[in-house]
This record gives structure tokens, sequence and C-alpha cells, in this order.
């Protein structure tokens, strides 16, 4: 096998079945015009929001229970509320824990949980008697007036005690100090 100067290549009969492979380079090449260009995504990666966790801030942490849903500010620094992420809240009306969730919108991911606290509210209109006289031999309590309806009242002889829904009484000369707590069962939303 040969191959003149114009390229041309001769077989001769002794090497029929040999396969040829003709590579030609062409080295005056131009541009190809027909070139497609790849789309390249300026799109931020997203982030997610467990990297700025530290900079999420509650406007408050403890509210007092008044029949109303609470729903604290949040503000997460360097991020913009309803464009990089959005707010729930849950359990939010009654005394206890509230949860906020936090989750991550556009260029941010993932969910964040805050707590804050509800505390109950503070009983008033009760008024309490205890019994001033003379010892008579007779067993003497408490009263306690102004307690709402369906209330619970449970006293204890010692403020760190025991609580239970019997009144403690004296029947002998002396002073008899009487703890008390009064629990107002709250009907759940």
């Amino acid at each position: 096998m040969t191959a003149d100067s114009s390229g041309q290549i001769a077989i001769d009969d002794s090497w029929r079945e040999t396969t040829v492979s003709i590579v030609r380079v062409n080295t005056e090449a131009k541009c190809n015009s027909d070139a497609q260009s790849l789309p390249i995504s300026k799109k931020k990666a997203a982030v997610n929001l467990s990297t700025v966790s530290d900079k999420v801030v509650l406007s408050y942490l403890k509210k007092t229970y008044d029949k109303t849903e609470k729903e604290p500010d949040v503000t997460i620094e360097g991020l913009v509320k309803d464009t990089d992420y959005s707010v729930t809240y849950s359990n939010n009306v009654n005394a206890g824990t509230a949860t906020v969730t936090i989750v991550g919108m556009n260029d941010y991911v993932g969910t964040l949980y805050q707590y804050f606290t509800i505390e109950p509210a503070k009983m008033t209109g009760v008024s309490v008697h205890g019994y001033k006289g003379t010892y008579d031999e007779s067993s003497h309590t408490i009263t306690l007036d102004g307690v709402p309806e369906g209330a619970v009242v449970t006293y204890a002889s010692e403020e760190s005690g025991i609580y239970s829904e019997m009144k403690p009484d004296r029947r002998s000369a002396g002073t008899t100090t009487v703890y008390y707590k009064i629990k107002k069962q709250i009907m759940k939303n």
C-alpha cells in the first residue's frame, strides 16, 4: 500500500484484506459559524437556613395568656421576610410552649423552629378569709371567695408541699398557714 503526494492510495493485490483509515487534518481550519453556546445559570446555589439559625430573633419570648393568638415578629439578620423565608405559628393561643416555624424561600432552603412561652394569666377577684377569734374547740379553715366557676382549688400546709383538694383545718389554739393554688381549665381551640 502506498500513497502519492495528492493523498491517493494505491493498494496492491497482497493487501486485499487490510483495513485502511485515513485521517486528514486541515491546517487552515476556520471557526464554525454554526457553533452553539451552552447556557450558564446565574442562579446562586441554595443556602440552608441552618447556617443563619444564630441570627434569628423573636420580638418576644414570653407573653401572658389572654385568649388571643400570639405571633412575635421574626427577623433574621441579612434576610428579608416573605422573600427569603416565611413564618407560621402553632400552639400559640393557650398557656404553654408555642412554636414558630421558619421555612426558606427562593435562594434559601430548610426549616427552623423557634419557641416562646405563653404564661398562664393571673387570676383576679379572689379573696381569702381565715378564722380569727378565741379558741372554741371547733375546726376552722380558710374560705375563698370569687373563685371562677369550674376552677379547681388545691391546698397545702407548706408552699413547696403536696397540694390536694382537701382543706387543712385547725382544731387547737395557735396559727396555721395555708397555701392554695387555683387552676381554671382552659378549653383548647
